[in-house]
């Protein structure tokens, strides 16, 4: 799951969460996904695996999904604030939805069992958070695509029995986790539009060295898209009328502001009009990186590629 590019899109990002009902200034921003939002824990784990508590991952680190700054850096950078980041790529919420293991049978970085835990183990320790309060603090959470693409629903690798609600009922268990531990200040990013990443709308033409992508479909791929747009949507509107129902009617996080930010919403609107959010090409279904073959990247800046 990679979305290369989007520098334009990633500082509109970081304005939107900076100008959203969370008005008073905040000094730290936490972090909890997947590849969308990791700064280097994936590549910290390819190389030495399980980072232990206390593990710094500095605000500037560099081996990111896109190459460059992500939008939590962009965030940090933009509000002057310090960056805890959790986010692992190919991370689900929970194995209890998505089962994955690194080798040696380890279970993968999910949201419930490693970043949730190395958190809770890291909330005491001052050279990580120094002052941290429910004021000053802003706990951003994006899952999702790994659990509802082609690594999951979509291609039926779902723990027998589980669907979307139970995709979403993990982010709920995830926001009660940091309101015991004192948040109060949350946002939630939602499903971008899935059905028009490269590798889903284009697969054969674009995607990861993976013989899903590599060879002609074997599957029907306007049913894959159909079923990515459905998912996506649901699962968004889940979360869109189930935090407030939550919120204000079960008084669940109760104390808390929590904001949702529409990214679904937000590509379509680049794709509507690419030039007025990317730089030359504005492309929008074409990638910067394609892995088909080998790793080759497109012409122009990675300012000019939604994906």
């Amino acid at each position: 799951m990679l979305m290369t590019g989007l520098w334009t899109l990633r500082l509109a990002l970081g304005a939107t969460l900076a100008t959203s009902s969370l008005t008073d200034p905040y000094s730290t921003v936490v972090a909890f996904g997947d590849s969308y939002s990791d700064i280097g824990r994936s590549y910290y784990i390819s190389l030495n695996g399980i980072p232990p508590p206390g593990t710094a991952f500095p605000a500037d680190n560099s081996p990111t999904y896109s190459g460059g700054y992500n939008w939590s850096q962009f965030l940090a950078l933009l509000n002057d604030a310090q960056l805890v980041n959790y986010a692992v790529g190919g991370a689900p919420c929970s194995h209890a939805i998505l089962p994955g293991f690194l080798p040696g049978q380890v279970p993968y970085p999910a949201g419930d069992t490693y970043q949730m835990p190395c958190f809770g183990a890291e909330i005491s320790d001052p050279a990580i958070f120094p002052d941290r309060n429910a004021e000053n603090t802003l706990y951003v959470l994006w899952f999702g695509t790994v659990e509802l693409g082609i690594p999951g629903f979509l291609s039926t690798r779902e723990a027998p029995g589980k669907t979307i609600s139970d995709f979403t009922d993990c982010i709920f268990a995830l926001m009660d986790a940091i309101w015991a531990v004192g948040g109060r200040r949350f946002v939630i990013l939602n499903m971008v539009p899935l059905e028009y990443t490269p590798y889903i709308a284009s697969p054969g033409v674009f995607g990861y060295s993976n013989f899903q992508f590599e060879q002609e479909p074997v599957y029907n791929v306007t049913e894959y898209i159909d079923r990515a747009r459905q998912y996506g949507t649901d699962a968004n509107s889940i979360i869109r009328y189930g935090i407030p129902y939550h919120l204000h009617e079960q008084k669940r996080w109760s104390g808390s502001i929590v904001s949702i930010i529409d990214v679904r919403q937000l590509l379509l609107d680049v794709m509507a009009a690419p030039a007025q959010f990317l730089a030359e090409p504005a492309s929008v279904d074409v990638p910067y990186k394609n892995y088909i073959p080998g790793s080759v990247n497109n012409e122009g800046s990675p300012d000019g590629y939604m994906w």
